[in-house]
């Protein structure tokens, strides 16, 4: 007969392969972020989160606690090779609540989920979204806008109204063809040619501000600010993607994600022009104030939006706002843009 002298252990159930897909990314986007030259002070290596993994039918399975702020009770220390070198831990304690959480809003994540007094990053993942990149990609970017809202000056005036954005042709023209300039970057690296996109962009977004027909004046309120708090998540998000993942800038060469010939409703199109043109936008923008040595961060996270930034970098006189804009108008033929606004503006 023998018996027991000592109490076995047991750790945490063994993560999948996906899960540690996932971990990895989670390591290596931390790596490349604490390096700071994708955008100093943003610490995603030290960001506390919690992840949900949820099976096929939609049922919370597992939770991780990567980056604890502290003791968790119930907690279990994953081991380096099934962490993938993450500070990560596995906590299934609160994922049910946690799930319901999240259901209650968006359904995929929260900027703020309270374990024991202190908030965290909360995200539901499954194994589509490790195996599109989907689930990476949304931590990098969401976890950046909790770095905005702790760490940024807001801009005065900010409004946020998608339902009343102005569309009509002549504004969706003179969008179409920002969005031309925004499809170069960042694949283009000559400084001459950045300056010139760039003055196009400031003379541009002049004239969409000068024919706005809002009484909220939303161009100026509204799109100015929301490239610069979408258009700097999706900048750091497109730079940490082309660093850790294969084959990324050919499947996504450009910042921009809208496709012109996938709008066939005008829902689509008021989805398109009055919300998401300004991730790529404004990403773009970025790209190029960075190429031409503005100091991005210190400019941007003070209480200034991109266009404000690139018009004190530029200082331009008026004459060079209409050469700019004229130039922009041969070189991405403006008839066809005009031609293409008024189709988009038909659809029902």
């Amino acid at each position: 007969m023998t018996t027991c002298t000592k109490k076995q252990e047991i750790g945490p159930e063994p993560s999948s392969a996906n899960d540690k897909v996932f971990f990895a990314q989670l390591k290596k986007a931390g790596d490349e972020f604490a390096k700071g030259d994708i955008w100093q002070g943003y610490n995603f290596d030290k960001m506390p989160m919690y992840f949900i993994y949820r099976d096929a039918d939609g049922t919370p399975t597992r939770g991780y606690v990567v980056n604890p702020a502290q003791v968790i009770f119930g907690a279990e220390k994953l081991s380096d090779a099934e962490g993938q070198g993450l500070n990560i831990y596995r906590y299934d304690l609160k994922m049910v609540h946690a799930n319901n959480q999240l259901k209650a809003g968006n359904d995929f994540f929260d900027f703020y989920y309270n374990i024991d007094g202190v908030d965290y990053y909360l995200q539901a993942y499954d194994d589509e979204q490790i195996a599109n990149d989907w689930a990476i990609t949304f931590a990098v970017h969401e976890c950046f806008h909790i770095f905005q809202r702790a760490d940024w000056n807001p801009n005065p005036g900010i409004i946020f109204d998608r339902e009343n954005y102005p569309l009509n042709a002549d504004l969706l023209s003179y969008q179409l063809l920002l969005l031309k300039i925004a499809e170069k970057m960042p694949k283009e690296t000559d400084q001459t040619k950045i300056r010139g996109y760039l003055e196009m962009y400031v003379a541009l977004r002049e004239e969409e501000m000068k024919i706005d027909p809002t009484s909220a004046k939303l161009v100026t309120f509204m799109a100015n600010n929301q490239e610069e708090r979408e258009g700097t998540a999706r900048y750091i998000e497109h730079l940490i993607k082309s660093r850790i993942l294969p084959n990324y800038t050919t499947n996504r060469p450009s910042f921009s994600s809208i496709n012109l010939a996938q709008l066939t409703i005008q829902q689509q199109v008021r989805q398109a022009f009055g919300f998401s043109i300004w991730y790529g936008t404004g990403a773009a923008v970025i790209y190029m104030l960075a190429n031409q040595g503005v100091d991005i961060e210190a400019q941007i996270q003070s209480n200034k939006n991109v266009y404000e930034v690139a018009v004190d970098h530029l200082n331009l006189t008026d004459a060079q706002k209409t050469a700019a804009l004229n130039q922009a108008k041969v070189e991405f033929d403006w008839a066809n843009i005009q031609q293409e606004a008024a189709r988009l503006m038909a659809l029902q």
